[in-house]
């Protein structure tokens, strides 16, 4: 093969793999997206429940191991969402009730 071949069969390698990147990352970001979407239903569907103003059906959604979130609605034009969270190591526990006790009085101060 001629230098001159070398050198356009090397371009059209490297346009294939700038192609095959941007496709790559194209089908990552969609596959990622997933479980955003999927979480996040449950959530977009009160949204639109409250926006139509039915009732909202309270639901549990479990998302981690030890970790699950609530959606309820006190009232017919709101809802709340409860997330629970769960520290595995002593330390994070003793922090998380650290902050935990320290916001009422953060919101007082606002």
């Amino acid at each position: 093969m001629s230098e001159e071949e070398q050198k356009a069969v090397r371009e059209q390698n490297e346009l294939t793999r700038i192609e095959r990147q941007e496709l790559c990352d194209k089908i990552t970001t969609r596959i990622s997206k997933i479980k955003r979407d999927f979480l996040g239903a449950p959530i977009r569907k009160a949204i639109k429940e409250i926006a139509e103003g039915k009732e909202v059906t309270a639901c549990e959604i479990p998302y981690r191991p030890f970790e699950k979130y609530w959606i309820v609605s006190p009232k017919a034009d709101q809802m709340t969402i409860i997330f629970s969270v769960h520290f595995e190591l002593e330390a994070d526990q003793a922090l998380a009730r650290v902050m935990l006790l320290e916001f009422p009085g953060a919101m007082r101060k606002v």
